[in-house]
């Protein structure tokens, strides 16, 4: 078989590997992000308010980063901890800012492990939950 060939059915393969390998990066984030919103209509039918208190901050990842949230709330009538991780871009410097805050928790009644801490706009939103006055604040903090 001539060399050329050879190397031209490589590189197909290696750009039908690749596309496939994409592909499927592409269908994890999309089933990870449909999950998400499906937690959140899901609270939506039924959620309970409760305060939550940021116990911890952390900055994770690199370029497209993320904040890991500590918190602590009561659930029915229990004390628990929880981590999130939130996409909202705060300048780091002003991270800390959030440290020792209330934020509101939204629980589902019927699934007390379906659980958000809402900071945001757009939290308080998926939601269908008004967004408080007393959170105007953060809107300052938010790129």
């Amino acid at each position: 078989m001539p060399e050329g060939k050879q190397s031209e059915e490589e590189q197909s393969k290696r750009n039908l590997y690749s596309g496939v390998f994409l592909g499927l990066i592409a269908l994890c984030l999309l089933i990870g992000y449909m999950y998400q919103e499906y937690g959140y209509s899901q609270l939506a039918k039924d959620p309970v308010l409760t305060l939550g208190y940021i116990t911890g901050v952390e900055y994770r990842g690199h370029k497209s980063g993320y904040y890991q949230l500590n918190y602590s709330c009561s659930i029915m009538g229990k004390i628990e901890e929880h981590v999130g991780k939130y996409h909202f871009f705060v300048p780091k410097a002003n991270i800390d800012t959030f440290l020792g805050r209330h934020f509101y928790v939204a629980f589902s009644r019927s699934d007390n492990e379906n659980i958000q801490l809402l900071v945001t706009r757009d939290g308080f939103s998926k939601v269908r939950l008004k967004f408080p006055d007393s959170l105007k604040w953060v809107d300052r903090y938010l790129k």
